[in-house]
């Protein structure tokens, strides 16, 4: 599935219209229930950013990912926006 579980959040690749493949956080926050949101747009518009290797440390995680520009690296996040 390609899950990977922080301290506080989940995360996962997942493809849209707007912004391609990216990595996606979901956090479940007690008053208002689930709330997914967009970490970054690693590669901007439509294009994906192709994640791969995704896995957590405390509260970051890791991963690589291409920009488009530069090829794929090594990125890490808290996951906050």
């Amino acid at each position: 599935l390609g899950l990977v579980a922080t301290r506080n959040a989940l995360f996962f690749r997942a493809r849209s219209i707007d912004f391609g493949e990216e990595l996606y956080r979901l956090t479940v926050l007690p008053i208002f229930g689930e709330r997914i949101d967009l970490v970054a747009d690693i590669a901007p518009g439509t294009a994906s950013s192709s994640i791969q290797g995704v896995a957590s440390q405390g509260f970051r995680i890791f991963f690589r990912a291409d920009d488009g520009v530069h090829g794929p690296e090594l990125w890490t996040s808290t996951g906050q926006l």
